[in-house]
């Protein structure tokens, strides 16, 4: 039986058994008051006091008598009168001394009756006892007042009768209540007898079945703690083993019969352990609950028969028993599981090396190929600065693309290493998205009319041009994006859209969609598009070529950017592709916002002066004769110490350190000008590195670097580095064109379409400046769309700047800026002054 039913019991037990004490004691009281009852009908008081009272009244009717005998006859004796006259007169005695019931006490008729007898008694008794002749001589009064004694008499008979009968019908009711009473009192504990029976009944079966369920559950557990795989034993709070199941058996190598009333310590632990545990359980006998109990599982170390010792994991429990407490201790032998883990920390172990060494040949080989293609690249870059035929600018276009396609491959293959290792970075900067997507369009235009396919592109709902996401990741997935819909699409049109949709929180979505008329994508190709190395046309003889990673990678951007990418089923014809990126809404960066693209400077006055610390022949043949193109002086070390060297005795504006050198490395060389006090301690130094994994590129930074450029360099790129220095300097850099783009539009259009398009497009810049000058006011929709459509035209010449000046006065003219449009018209027409001679190659 449980504590708690047990309680119950008992309190039901105490309950009843009281009940039965009120009961008893109720039937108790009824039964002495029966008692007192019957014995009062029983008793021959009232009786005798009845009989009395009316054995007066014959009394004194013989006294009566015996007075008128005497008063007929003078003769007659005396004595038998006054006999009868001490017979009444006891008798009357008798009546006022007896203890009569306070009813008939209480009647006014009879104790005026019982006054008036015991006056006529007062009287006559002095006659009585007086001589003969005087009683004979009174006979006639005793007479006279005898009859009104006679009605007194029978007044006190009839009375009496009257009293004991109202008496004895009274004690009666009475006896006849309490009979029932004591019946009702007698059936109610007949019934909570019954029902206590019951109860008892019931409560044995539950104790019958408790009991049987406590045998299972001890046969239950019985068996459980047998067959358990874990050890369990069981001691007191000396130390004694109890219990010792078959696992714990199979574990320490020792049988229960030689363990019981044992010491567990001594039988399954360690010497140099044994001191802490005895310790713990004195603790635990004065009191203090050791850490050990109750605390989950424990590593600790058990010894077996043999004196093997192996690692165990130790649970333990205490209960508390008549006996005193007990311990319960749960032991199962790990020595698998720590080899297993073991084994598999190992093998992490090696795979981190091996991601380790995937990661150093990764940049191994970017280095080894991008240094060879920086020498090439470069050299097309120079070469295309030279006089050319127009079949030479063909073939030169066809190196440069094929160069450009062999990095991209190589950034690809980087990129989706720095995503598969968790090593791709996300940034949160402002980017301007109208400016992203329209350099993204930009960059296709010509490619697109070649094809004789439109660009367009537009906002759905209301604009949100500036947020803060990663500019970098979010232009590598819309130039894949539009791109391939720009590739597989010939005399169609390839339409983006841009939605700002609500996102998660206070973030919201941004949702592109790239649309194209093109040959669209196989069915059976839409589940795997977005897989590595999956293209549409798998053929030696392929039309379109690519290494099918291009989706997969923007596919793995979107994900770290927390977003998504798709493609949406149509049964039209071309293609329809999605990414949704969260982004949150920022206020636009002044300086991105002012600033004009990276291009290709050549300065006014003296140009910088920059040392090259670079240990390859060409490609310190490259970056010297790009400098110098720009007009820049250029000085070379083959190695870092030569470029320490140089750097302590020269101060130079800018420091091109590569870094993966001889004698001395790039960073190496780096530390030893910061931490020296020469002359160029403080001068600029930017990494040109052909390893672009992000870790390297930040450790490049922490040892004092100013900036990274990656293999192959270009002259857009240095553009970036010696435009900041410049500027810093104060030399205004002079606008111009993207000689490489407008090398691709005449590449494309050949020398007679070139000049064509040229003319037609100066004459376009030079209605709209002459337009502008005239009517240029804030809000005047048609002049923003044709600055639009000019800024489109020139950039398929290459004229950034012009095509920048253009966007800006767009968005002048759009939002009523009126200060703004005014300004605009002049930067366009001096940009168009500065521009238009560099249009003719």
């Amino acid at each position: 039986m449980s504590t708690t039913t047990h309680g119950r019991f008992r309190a039901g037990l105490i309950l009843a058994i009281m009940a039965g004490l009120v009961v008893l004691s109720i039937i108790v009281t009824m039964s002495i008051r029966v008692a007192r009852d019957l014995r009062l009908l029983e008793s021959a008081s009232s009786d005798n006091m009845q009989w009395t009272v009316t054995q007066g009244e014959v009394e004194f009717l013989g006294m009566l008598v015996e007075v008128e005998l005497a008063r007929l006859s003078q003769e007659s004796d005396l004595s038998e009168l006054r006999r009868r006259f001490d017979i009444f007169y006891s008798r009357m005695a008798t009546i006022g001394e007896a203890p009569a019931p306070s009813e008939l006490r209480d009647n006014d008729s009879y104790r005026e009756a019982y006054h008036e007898a015991q006056a006529f008694l007062q009287r006559t008794v002095p006659l009585i006892d007086g001589p003969d002749e005087a009683l004979r001589a009174a006979l006639p009064v005793i007479t006279r007042d005898a009859q009104h004694v006679r009605l007194a008499m029978r007044q006190m008979a009839s009375t009496g009768l009257s009293q004991f009968s109202e008496i004895a019908e009274h004690r009666r009711r009475n006896v006849s209540v309490t009979l029932f009473q004591l019946a009702i009192v007698a059936i109610g504990l007949i019934v909570a007898l019954a029902l206590a029976v019951a109860r008892l009944i019931r409560l044995n079966k539950q104790i019958a079945l408790r009991q049987a369920a406590v045998v299972q559950t001890a046969s239950r557990l019985n068996t459980i703690i047998a067959t358990s795989l874990d050890g369990v034993i069981v001691c007191d709070a000396g130390g004694h083993i109890l219990e010792f199941n078959k696992a714990a058996e199979a574990i320490f190598d020792r049988t229960l019969a030689e363990v019981i009333g044992e010491n567990l310590l001594e039988m399954t632990c360690p010497p140099e352990l044994r001191r802490g545990f005895l310790e713990r359980l004195r603790r635990y006998r004065n009191g203090d609950n050791p850490r050990f109990v109750r605390r989950g599982r424990m590593e600790l170390v058990g010894l077996r028969r043999n004196g093997d010792r192996f690692p165990a994991e130790v649970a333990v429990q205490v209960a508390h028993t008549d006996d005193g407490h007990i311990f319960i201790i749960f032991l199962r032998d790990i020595s698998a599981q720590v080899r297993v883990e073991s084994e598999l920390v190992e093998a992490r172990d090696q795979a981190l090396a091996g991601e380790r060494i995937k990661t150093e040949f990764l940049a191994t080989m970017s280095h080894e190929i991008r240094t060879p293609l920086n020498g090439l690249l470069g050299n097309l870059s120079l070469l295309r600065g030279t006089d050319l035929a127009g079949r030479q600018a063909r073939i030169l276009d066809h190196m440069e693309t094929s160069g450009k396609l062999l990095l991209r491959h190589v950034s690809d293959v980087l990129d989706i290493t720095r995503y598969d290792t968790g090593n791709l970075r996300i940034e949160h900067v402002p980017t301007n998205l109208d400016r992203l997507v329209r350099d993204l369009i930009d960059s296709q235009s010509a490619t697109a009319a070649a094809q004789g396919t439109r660009l367009d592109w537009r906002w759905i709902g209301t604009p949100m041009p500036w947020v803060a996401s990663d500019p970098d990741r979010l232009l590598h997935i819309l130039q894949n994006l539009i791109a391939n819909a720009v590739k597989f699409t010939h005399g169609g049109q390839v339409s983006i859209t841009a939605e700002a949709k609500p996102g998660k929180g206070d973030t919201q979505d941004i949702e592109f969609h790239v649309r194209d008329t093109g040959i669209g994508i196989a069915s059976d190709l839409r589940a795997t598009v977005f897989d590595d190395f999956v293209t549409g046309d798998t053929a030696y003889d392929r039309e379109f070529g690519g290494t099918g990673l291009g989706l997969s990678i923007a596919r793995r951007f979107a994900t770290a950017m927390g977003g998504d990418i798709g493609l949406d089923d149509s049964d039209g014809p071309g293609a329809s592709f999605w990414v949704r990126i969260p982004v949150e809404p920022c206020q636009p960066d002044p300086q991105l916002a002012v600033s004009t693209p990276a291009r290709t400077s050549r300065h006014t006055g003296s140009g910088l002066n920059i040392l090259v610390v670079e240990d390859n022949e060409i490609n310190r043949v490259v970056v010297c004769e790009m400098l110098e193109s720009a007009g820049h002086e250029a000085t070379v070390a083959h190695d870092g110490k030569a470029g320490v060297r140089l750097a302590a005795q020269t101060r130079f504006d800018l420091i091109l350190m590569d870094i993966s050198m001889p004698v001395m490395d790039g960073r190496a060389a780096t530390r030893a000008i910061r931490s020296g006090s020469g002359a160029s301690v403080d001068t600029p130094i930017v990494a040109i590195t052909a390893n672009a994994l992000a870790e390297e590129q930040a450790a490049f930074l922490d040892d004092g670097m100013n900036g990274v450029l990656t293999k192959p360099l270009s002259q857009q790129a240095l553009a970036e580095i010696t435009g900041t220095i410049a500027s810093d300097r104060g030399l205004a850099p002079v606008p111009f064109v993207d000689v490489d783009h407008r090398q691709q539009t005449l590449a494309t259009f050949g020398a007679e379409g070139y000049d064509a398009l040229a003319g037609k497009f100066g004459d376009e810049v030079e209605a709209l400046i002459r337009d502008l000058s005239q009517s240029a006011e804030a809000g005047d929709v048609e002049l923003a769309r044709r600055c639009h459509q000019v800024a489109g035209s020139a950039a398929v010449f290459g004229a950034t700047a012009l095509q920048e000046v253009l966007c800006a006065l767009q968005s002048a003219l759009g939002s009523g800026d009126g200060p703004a449009v005014a300004a605009g018209r002049r930067a366009l027409s001096r940009t168009w002054q500065d521009t238009a001679p560099t249009l003719r190659p």
